[in-house]
């Protein structure tokens, strides 16, 4: 936003001068970006008329102009398009300093001596952009260019309004800051409209009362379309704003002021001359100011007569009833419509103005009346006319919002307080109703500051205008905040840590999944959350599971020439539940390229494979206090259909491990070997420390057993090792040691060893025993899988 310094300044009365000002608003949080010095006598500026204006010799867009000045003639290189004989301009003689400390000297151009400069008004610091030179009119004096062309010095402030603020778009926002940081209150000018008896109310329909809160509207007849005075137009131009005519700069003007939208009709173009706030109707078309044409929609707010839409509510009007240069009576609107209604129909439309632009930050609804007048006012000193009745239509009246605290929250936030009646007196300034009742605060809040909703708030409002230079340094007492330790925290920690010291680097994806990396893993959109209202395309969908950022991640690593990966992620994931979206925390692995490098004993080095994931999978197990994981069979197309596992536990499928198919490598263009992991849910998964039982070692020795199993190809290891498992008595662990496959246990046969860990706590086992529960192991495996002893 740009606002000028004396705009400020004529209404806040703080005190300050520019650069004082700008700092002050910066440390209030409306940061000031620029600050730049315009208008004032500039010395070696003089009034000019060009006597002839002809081709340079030795350019294509240079013109060499005889000019007079001083009363003396002087040649000038021009480069402007509008230049031209015959007309008056404002010249830089040598030596001139103009803004931005830029120095005229005298200079051969293109081999052309110049002895000055024809300015523009950007040059002069009079506007942002200028498309040629400052031409003046014909009956301007010759003679040094005084303020009366160029203005009182002033300076135009840029500045960076954050979204919650609002009420700072605009010059009293502004004034109303910078009052309170000199100790004042400002309190604008109320204008006094003087209705003119026989002119009628406008009459105004609000159909669709859930996009529109208010609605005021007058008439005002018999106006005179023309220019605007020089004053309007210099402050518009300083702002930004380009001069149209009177009725509309008035609109932008009291928009700057205000910061509250207002649009003008052409009443004899209104049809019935009334006004009808609805929702577009399905297929309905509005030619818009800018000259084009939109297709509405239902989800669109219009302004309408009695026959068709007439504006865009809150983003613009529409050319079938546009002011123009016969408009003799208009309607006057000041509304507040629904901020999210209004970003809607922006961003559909592509439409962003500088009206929409403050309806979508949420316009102050008690300021309707008080800008309409404040028009009608200067329509009235500027155009003339008749103002009529005012309509003020309200469908559902607003309560004030009202913040109740005690001083202690003050000090409890900030760790100290401000003096109480310091306190007081900045919420007075800043517009806020406060009583006082012992300790303890009431306060209402104003209709202009929608981002105040808290007793916190209040708190950031005291802290901004007392200072925070102000405030003493002191070490803070430290809180202890459980959720730091929560078990699902530590939980993610620990294993952070467990994970790294293996070898494995944490990564960190966003929480969103691209369409492209879900089709990496065969999922389509209807697998995740989707956002209903994204802030880009790429932020469409929540990811469901882990995997497709890390195999992107593993694409993007080979791609830079880095083919060893090993990446580890926990975080959040997004599924449908039965009620609606859940939230879940999930650990995935993925591992790429060599496990072990080439060396000495192992040139060709040693790629990861599934026990590698399956490893760390176990490791993570132990940690988490998990027993009884079952691996089974995979079937799911991305996976390696031998070379993948379910990790089931409790009869439930928690996670899944295993290589990324080789197809799907080979449509990444990734040409080794990946292996990934996932579990999900975590948070519900790891035992509390208060549920797992320490089992002391036994004093008597172990005994092992190796038993190898000829089973056919269909059956799973997972499977064999729960029957041995569920046959062995006394048995301590279980692990499978070999898989095997050969021409003597004949094709369609598999072998798999597995190491039996016997031990009791009370004696030692003996061989009998051993062998008696050994062969209940063979005969039970022999019967439910058809299994041989190799």
């Amino acid at each position: 936003m740009k606002a000028l310094y004396t705009w400020i300044e004529e209404k806040a009365q703080s005190g300050m001068d520019a650069a004082t000002l700008s700092e002050r608003l910066t440390m209030l949080g409306m940061e000031v970006e620029e600050c730049r010095h315009q208008g004032g006598v500039i010395p070696g500026l003089e009034i000019g008329e060009v006597l002839t204006c002809e081709d340079h010799p030795n350019s294509d867009h240079l013109h060499v102009c005889r000019v007079r000045v001083q009363g003396q003639e002087t040649t000038i290189v021009c480069g402007a398009e509008n230049v031209r004989a015959g007309i008056k301009v404002v010249v830089a003689t040598v030596g001139t300093r103009l803004p931005g400390d830029f120095v005229i000297k005298k200079a051969k151009i293109r081999g052309v001596e110049s002895l000055g400069m024809i300015c523009s008004k950007e040059e002069l610091g009079l506007e942002e952009k200028s498309k040629g030179i400052w031409i003046l009119s014909d009956g301007t004096p010759p003679g040094p260019a005084g303020e009366n062309l160029l203005g009182n010095e002033d300076w135009t402030m840029s500045l960076a309004i954050t979204s919650n603020r609002s009420d700072c778009l605009s010059i009293n926002g502004l004034a109303r800051e910078a009052a309170a940081a000199a100790g004042k209150r400002f309190t604008p000018a109320l204008s006094a409209v003087s209705e003119t008896p026989g002119i009628a109310a406008p009459a105004v329909t609000i159909e669709a009362s859930e996009l529109c809160g208010r609605y005021a509207a007058r008439l005002v007849r018999g106006v005179r379309i023309g220019p605007s005075p020089e004053w309007m137009v210099r402050r518009l131009e300083s702002c930004g704003m380009r001069s149209i005519n009177n009725i509309v700069d008035v609109t932008n003007y009291v928009l700057l002021e205000y910061g509250h939208p207002l649009h003008a009709f052409d009443l004899a173009k209104l049809e019935g001359g009334q006004i009808v706030v609805r929702r577009a109707r399905e297929g309905e078309r509005l030619v818009t100011l800018d000259g084009q044409e939109r297709l509405l929609d239902p989800t669109m707010l219009v302004i309408a007569d009695a026959a068709r839409p007439v504006a865009l509510a809150g983003v613009m009007g529409g050319a079938n009833s546009e002011v123009s240069d016969g408009t003799v009576d208009i309607l006057l609107e000041s509304a507040w419509f629904d901020p999210v209604s209004v970003r809607r129909t922006s961003k559909k439309t592509g439409l962003s103005t500088e009206a929409s632009y403050r309806f979508e930050r949420t316009a102050d609804f008690g300021a309707c009346t008080g800008a309409l007048d404040r028009a009608v006012e200067l329509i009235l000193e500027t155009a003339g006319g008749k103002p009529g009745p005012l309509t003020d239509a309200i469908p559902a009246p607003r309560t004030d919002c009202v913040i109740e605290l005690d001083y202690s929250f003050i000090e409890e936030r900030l760790g100290f307080a401000p003096p109480r009646g310091d306190a007081e007196k900045i919420l007075s300034n800043l517009g806020f109703g406060v009583t006082v009742r012992e300790n303890r605060f009431v306060l209402t809040v104003p209709t202009w500051r929608s981002d105040v909703r808290l007793p916190a708030d209040i708190v950031e409002e005291v802290a901004r205008h007392h200072g925070y230079d102000r405030m003493p340094v002191r070490l803070f007492p430290v809180r202890v905040n459980d959720e730091l330790f929560a078990a699902s925290n530590m939980t993610k920690r620990v294993l952070q840590d467990m994970l790294a010291s293996t070898g494995l680097s944490e990564a960190l994806n966003f929480n969103f999944v691209l369409e492209s990396d879900l089709e990496s893993m065969l999922l389509g959109p209807e697998a995740c959350v989707t956002v209903s209202n994204p802030m880009s395309a790429d932020q469409k969908y929540l990811r469901p599971t882990l995997l497709p950022n890390l195999v992107a991640n593993v694409r993007t690593n080979i791609g830079r020439g880095v083919r060893d990966v090993a990446l580890f992620e926990i975080g959040k994931t997004f599924v449908h539940g039965d009620t609606g979206p859940c939230e879940r925390l999930s650990l995935a692995i993925i591992l790429s390229g060599k496990a072990i490098a080439p060396n000495w004993n192992e040139p060709a080095g040693r790629d990861y494979d599934y026990f590698d994931a399956k490893g760390i999978a176990e490791q993570v197990m132990r940690f988490m206090g998990i027993s009884g994981v079952r691996w089974e069979r995979l079937t799911l197309p991305v996976w390696h259909p031998g070379r993948s596992a379910a990790i089931v536990h409790e009869g439930k499928t928690i996670g899944r491990i295993g290589e990324l198919h080789p197809a799907r490598c080979k449509a990444l263009d990734i040409n080794q070997r990946v292996v990934m992991m996932e579990i999900d849910g975590l948070e519900t998964l790891r035992k509390r420390d208060e549920d797992r039982q320490v089992v002391e070692p036994s004093r008597f020795p172990s005994l092992l057993r190796d038993l190898a199993f000829v089973v056919p190809e269909a059956v799973q290891s997972g499977a064999v090792m729960a029957t041995i498992a569920g046959a062995a008595r006394q048995m301590e662990s279980l692990r499978l040691v070999s898989v095997w496959r050969g021409e003597q246990i004949g094709a369609g046969n598999k072998s798999l060893a597995f190491s039996l860990e016997f031990v009791c706590r009370e004696r030692t086992l003996s061989d009998d025993e051993i062998e008696s529960i050994v062969q209940d192991v063979i005969r039970e495996v022999g019967v439910r899988h058809g299994a041989r002893l190799r």
